[in-house]
């Protein structure tokens, strides 16, 4: 959580709060897909996604050898 120094600056500084809240919203957003138009998957498991409005590739891998869903971004 957040300290009581710090809870005291955003209730005396309500802007930056708004701005710090807007920030992490826009933070959310990036990490989602926007566009996402091709997926592979290669030889080693690993999970390519294309997304195009972003123009980026996301890879994602299995954490653990588990059977239970581990990937990571």
């Amino acid at each position: 959580g957040m300290s009581k120094w710090g809870r005291t600056f955003l209730d005396a500084n309500p802007d930056i709060e708004s701005k710090l809240e807007l920030a992490a919203q826009n933070i959310e957003l990036k990490q989602r897909f926007y566009r996402p138009v091709s997926v592979h998957v290669d030889e080693d498991g690993k999970v390519y996604v294309a997304d195009c409005y972003r123009h980026r590739v996301q890879i994602y891998q299995k954490l653990s050898a588990s059977p239970d869903l581990g990937i990571s971004a």
